[in-house]
């Protein structure tokens, strides 16, 4: 939904409140301009939601709309659906104790986004996740969405600690999974087949796309010059930053497209593709180029900790013939499943549930050195969270 009347909102708090036995949701933070990425800096901070989406799903415990909004230091349990969910760009979801959710529902995740190569710059850390339910993720970034960094964060209790289906520019580093299935699995648009063009839900995943970077002519949704050269200042400049001063950048972003037939810019279909073609509807253009929205490039798992015997992140592997390749995310990138801890217990690991902090000495310090566990322990903490 395009909440009108709320756009443009700017700086507003809510916080040290109790929302509780809610048929909908708890808080709607929807501000900030999406054509221009400015930002609404609402926050929603310090507060206990808790048993909401009784009436009807999708209907969150915070969700982030437009530009610039946080969703910080709140404990949120008890819920069938979601926690939160992220529609727009450069949001901080950060220092949640997210237990219990997610219990009646499947092919969901706890922090939830979906069906947009423009979610650019959201940010998913410090974090404590537990008891997530069913066959569920603790992070679910469905059906292409892009652009979101996960990291120092605790998944404690979860079939899986991120769910990345076919985005790009995805990233979970820096986290500890405790009790999990596994650190992650994710499908692939390969998978389905070679031509098994246009992808399922192109429309929507193309209208968003141009709404902000491709201009087309005569269709609906479509950027203007002026939104499409903001965005790629915005995201190669670095001023804009996550909240440990990293600046959030895409550098191939100028350069990223929706694959088309290059004499009339019509979407590729079955028809009008060709595994060796010339005219923007080939293999290379589609399936390989990792410019290409439909190319899970940019996706990175690296440094997990992972506690009591889950696997690493899986993954889909596709196979085309005629000439035969083989697709899966390693091929776009060498941090997928780098650099893992594994142990028995937490305890093995030096990780203190209650702080969430790391000794000096644990299996975790031996491997990543002392500089790792600082950084973690500087920025990760269970102090501060829910209601004062």
């Amino acid at each position: 939904p395009d909440y009108e009347t709320l756009q443009g909102g700017h700086d507003n708090i809510v916080q040290n409140s109790y929302l509780h036995d809610l048929g909908g949701g708890g808080v709607l933070l929807g501000g900030g301009d999406r054509a221009t990425l400015e930002r609404g800096d609402n926050v929603a901070r310090h507060n206990e939601i808790a048993r909401f989406s009784k009436l009807a799903t999708y209907t969150p415990a915070g969700y982030l709309y437009g530009v610039g909004n946080s969703f910080e230091y709140n404990y949120v349990h008890d819920a069938p659906h979601m926690a939160v969910q992220i529609m727009g760009n450069d949001m901080r979801v950060n220092h949640n104790h997210f237990y219990d959710v997610v219990k009646n529902a499947g092919d969901m995740g706890a922090v939830y986004a979906g069906r947009d190569f423009t979610y650019l710059g959201n940010e998913v850390a410090y974090n404590h996740f537990e008891k997530i339910g069913g066959s569920n993720d603790a992070l679910y970034m469905d059906d292409g969405a892009s652009g979101v960094r996960f990291h120092h964060n605790v998944v404690n209790g979860s079939n899986s600690g991120v769910n990345l289906n076919s985005g790009h520019s995805n990233t979970a580093n820096d986290n500890v999974f405790i009790g999990v299935k596994h650190v992650g699995h994710g499908g692939i648009y390969h998978k389905k087949g070679e031509t098994r063009l246009p992808l399922d839900n192109s429309w929507v995943l193309q209208s968003r796309f141009n709404s902000f970077l491709d201009v087309r002519e005569g269709e609906k949704y479509s950027a203007t010059p002026e939104t499409v050269a903001a965005w790629h200042g915005h995201y190669t400049n670095g001023r804009a930053t996550y909240s440990d001063g990293k600046p959030i950048v895409y550098p191939q972003v100028e350069r990223w497209y929706v694959p088309r037939v290059t004499a009339t810019g019509e979407e590729c279909t079955a028809a009008n593709y060709a595994t060796a073609g010339t005219d923007g509807c080939s293999r290379a253009t589609v399936w390989d180029d990792a410019d290409s929205l439909y190319v899970p490039s940019g996706v990175e798992i690296d440094h997990a900790v992972v506690v009591g015997g889950g696997s690493g992140f899986v993954e889909t592997t596709a196979a085309f013939t005629e000439p035969a390749a083989e697709y899966k995310l390693s091929r776009w990138s060498d941090k997928v499943n780098t650099r893992a801890v594994a142990a028995d217990s937490v305890a093995e690991t030096g990780l203190d549930l209650d702080t969430l902090k790391f000794s000096a000495s644990g299996a975790v310090a031996r491997a990543y050195g002392a500089a790792w566990v600082a950084e973690w322990n500087r920025n990760v903490t269970a102090k501060g969270i829910g209601r004062p």
